[in-house]
């Protein structure tokens, strides 16, 4: 036993000693944080150039042109002989081909089945449309198809002040998840009310009031004033603070004469400034429309329409002679009735073919503050244009391909490397993007 105690108390000094002799232990050291990994710039091969007839969207055209895209972005646009890029960028020249920036709809209501108007209340600025938007929608796509890139969504007509609308790309892509607040003073909005009335019944969430354009305008007055009094003010009243002092768009959806003077008085009480959308009649308020510099969404154009019956494919060279900012929409129409004929129609009334192209591309950018974002053919836009199979306001022109940051959603281009471009050769048929 006493061996035993004798070896244990051995084997204790050794341990003690030989943990003097190691070194004692250091803290760690704080991990440095990994950097993020930086993005690669796009290789040479990732540079499309488009060779063509080239229209920049608020300026003449320019007959032999080219607009250089990397990364989803214009990097260049101009003469051929002028722009620059590298020796790996791929070269797309099809044969007569015209290259516009894509078509901006300034009133689309793609994506959305229906009616979408919230109606607990003819006062919803505080809702938000986007929610009600089919991204992946066949309406969207098929604008694309008809060269329109870019759209905006606003309220349903039928609130007299709507829900705020939203900006986006016909690929899905959301510029704008809140913009403007629309109203309306035009039937779309008062027409439900007249089911209020015997022998329809009593008022249900299936009917509306007003019945008529005098309601219409207590309602829009009646909101607006509460707006500005309340002390504890409720969402809505908050957005429509925020209309009043101009930090969100003002759209005033009114057509005949009656709705667009009704809307000039509204504002000029009320201190507000907004842009004027469908204006069918605004032939006949043109002097007041210039005095108060209202801006003017104009449209969808009937052929049928005459000049003094309106909305009449002439009015759009009213507007231009008037100097009057002012774009055209389709208000959701395709094909015959799409944006691209809206355009085609104003130029054979007498509307230029470089301001009708532009009345669809720059001017409605411009009026929905995406500016900086779209409408142009310019260093530093997104990368979305058409490229035509002939002068875009032809009536035989069609898509050859339609781009959306850069990237095709309609048809294809046959390019060739930037060195044989250079040197006059045809583009390889093999070569796909």
């Amino acid at each position: 036993m006493q061996r035993f105690a004798s070896t244990l108390a051995l084997a204790l000094l050794a341990t003690l000693a030989s943990a003097q002799d190691e070194p004692a232990p250091q803290p760690a050291e704080p991990q440095q944080e990994q950097e993020e990994p930086k993005e690669q710039a796009p290789a040479e091969s990732d540079v499309l150039v488009v060779r063509g007839t080239l229209h920049l969207g608020d300026g003449p055209a320019i007959s032999e042109g080219a607009v250089v895209l990397r990364a989803g972005k214009v990097v260049a646009a101009g003469p051929w002989a002028e722009v620059s890029f590298p020796e790996g960028a791929r070269v797309a020249a099809p044969k007569g081909a015209h290259i516009s920036p894509g078509l901006v709809e300034a009133t689309s209501f793609a994506g959305v089945d229906g009616t979408y108007a919230e109606q607990e209340s003819e006062v919803v600025p505080h809702l938000r449309v986007l929610p009600a938007v089919n991204r992946s929608s066949r309406e969207l796509k098929r604008l694309a198809q008809q060269g329109v890139t870019t759209l905006f969504v606003p309220s349903d007509p039928s609130s007299v002040i709507g829900s705020q609308g939203c900006l986006l790309k016909a690929n899905g892509r959301v510029l704008e998840r809140a913009g403007a607040v629309s109203a309306t003073l035009g039937p779309e909005s008062w027409q439900r009310g007249g089911r209020n009335r015997p022998p329809f019944g009593t008022p249900t969430h299936l009917t509306r009031r007003p019945n008529t354009l005098m309601g219409n305008v207590w309602v829009f007055r009646e909101a607006f004033y509460g707006a500005k009094q309340a002390a504890q003010p409720s969402p809505a009243q908050a957005v429509l603070r925020e209309v009043l002092a101009g930090e969100r768009p003002l759209r005033i959806r009114a057509g005949r004469r009656g709705e667009i003077e009704a809307a000039l008085r509204l504002a000029a009480e009320q201190g507000l400034r907004f842009t004027l959308e469908q204006a069918s009649e605004v032939h006949h308020v043109l002097d007041l429309i210039q005095r108060a510099q209202v801006p003017v969404i104009y449209g969808p154009m009937r052929l049928e329409g005459e000049v003094d019956s309106g909305p009449s494919p002439a009015t759009p060279r009213l507007l231009q002679a008037s100097k009057i900012p002012f774009c055209l929409t389709a208000g959701g129409g395709e094909g015959e009735s799409g944006l691209w004929a809206q355009a085609l129609w104003a130029t054979r009334y007498g509307l230029a073919p470089a301001r009708a192209l532009e009345a669809v591309t720059a001017a409605p950018a411009r009026i929905l503050g995406a500016a900086s974002q779209v409408g142009r053919l310019a260093p530093g836009l997104d990368a979305d244009l058409v490229v035509w199979s002939g002068a875009p306001l032809s009536a035989t022109t069609r898509p050859l391909a339609v781009l959306i940051d850069g990237k095709p959603v309609h048809g294809e281009l046959a390019a060739t490397a930037a060195a044989e471009a250079k040197q006059g050769k045809a583009p390889t048929p093999r070569r796909r993007f």
